[in-house]
């Protein structure tokens, strides 16, 4: 006989597949729209440059590099728009940004994919860009698009008041960069890769612009996907880690930027039982102000997998 945890846990992973296949299915509706051409002056479009980083003769290895130069020249050219239209990016500004990135990569001399961490602190970029976050993320079957929704959401939230914000995501010596809009309301997607597989248009280096975090998200799931059949374990979570670095221009960080929102859940329900001692009032004294996560989803906040405001979007 089924225990309740059991029943609990596939209703939990019920959910799970169903938000999942509806943003699926909608990131595939707006793909099958991009390929039919698009709207030219609407929020959803791309540019494509006649190379991609494959072109060059130093090329193959240097997307990371060339992810960050491209990082620069985005948040440049978006200053304090809140949307730039397909005509303000030229395919030029693309051959550009894998110029710029492989001559920095050929400076290194050495072989092999670079490490984020050997790009970023590096004086060309430091100088110009600001780290505003550093981590390292694993992604989870089933959970991808989640976490990457999670990501450019808590991204926007925090980083986009003022100024538009960068994110590096590096898994498996690829790199590909999200750009974020001042206060998000468009999301410039950048790759140095051909990826005809996921679009037939972006056959070389491209940016892609889109205005949902859902589709945004979507795309990164089908860039970075999950690699499955490894078990459970170490080895598993090697294969599907992923390196993040939040970045902005240097005279575009503040204060808020830096603050530090990884708060553990122990600790943020510790923090307001103090607040509401304070105040006299006891929330915790009625079960209905406080809504109990289910082991599943307590597990995943943990884990730092998902939020505690998104385990609650799914009770």
């Amino acid at each position: 006989m089924r225990s309740k945890i059991d029943i609990q846990t596939q209703i939990i992973h019920t959910r799970i597949y169903i938000y999942i296949r509806k943003m699926n299915l909608t990131a595939m509706h707006v793909d099958q729209q991009q390929q039919l051409g698009g709207e030219e002056n609407g929020p959803v479009w791309h540019v494509v440059a006649n190379k991609s980083q494959f072109d060059f003769e130093h090329g193959r290895s240097a997307c990371v590099a060339i992810a960050c130069e491209a990082a620069v020249k985005i948040l440049c050219l978006l200053g304090d728009k809140e949307t730039m239209p397909r005509q303000e990016i030229k395919s030029e500004m693309l051959l550009q940004s894998m110029e710029g990135g492989i001559d920095m990569y050929k400076s290194f001399g050495r072989q092999g994919h670079l490490e984020l961490d050997d790009v970023i602190f590096n004086e060309k970029y430091s100088s110009q860009l600001s780290v505003c976050k550093r981590e390292q993320k694993c992604l989870k079957p089933g959970l991808e698009h989640m976490l990457f929704f999670e990501i450019l959401s808590q991204a926007s939230r925090k980083h986009c008041k003022n100024a538009p914000t960068g994110l590096l995501f590096v898994k498996g010596g690829e790199a590909a960069l999200a750009v974020l809009s001042n206060n998000g309301k468009q999301i410039l997607l950048f790759n140095s890769h051909p990826k005809s597989e996921i679009n037939v248009n972006f056959s070389k280096c491209f940016v892609y612009s889109v205005d949902d975090m859902m589709m945004a998200a979507g795309f990164l799931t089908q860039l970075f996907p999950c690699v499955t059949g490894l078990g459970f374990g170490l080895q598993a979570d090697m294969y599907n880690m992923f390196d993040l670095a939040i970045v902005k221009l240097s005279q575009d960080m503040t204060n808020d930027d830096m603050k530090e929102d990884n708060v553990p859940v122990a600790q943020q329900l510790q923090s307001m039982d103090h607040n509401n001692t304070n105040n006299n009032t006891n929330a915790y004294s009625n079960s209905s102000n406080v809504i109990q996560l289910t082991p599943d989803l307590q597990a995943l906040v943990s884990q730092g997998i998902i939020s505690r405001e998104a385990a609650l979007v799914m009770m």
